[in-house]
């Protein structure tokens, strides 16, 4: 993580189902969730709908996110935040407590 992080770049995570505890959807700083798109593509969404809705696992002790679409949530490695169906090391996040300020 990177020191010069800025509020803005942190998400937090939200219950996105009552019913199912394993299920949790990204809310970004301006209010807007996550969305898994088509073609392994994400964005962000104004509402909190099937596509924003995400299954955890917990594998190696990190979390590993699965979409609407069966695609893993993926950083890449040239910064961008994509959808793949593998699950190795670049589709596990550990999850930081919200800073303090």
């Amino acid at each position: 993580m990177s020191p010069n992080m800025a509020e803005w770049e942190e998400w937090v995570i939200v219950p996105a189902d009552v019913h199912k505890k394993d299920r949790v959807g990204f809310r970004s700083y301006w209010n807007k969730f996550l969305s898994a798109q088509l073609f392994n593509k994400v964005k962000q969404a104004n509402h909190l709908k099937d596509w924003e809705k995400w299954n955890v696992k917990y594998v190696n002790n990190k979390l590993a996110f699965t979409g609407h679409h069966k695609k893993n949530l993926r950083a890449g490695e040239k910064g961008e935040v994509n959808q793949t169906n593998v699950l190795e090391a670049w589709e596990l996040w550990q999850v930081i407590p919200k800073r303090r300020r």
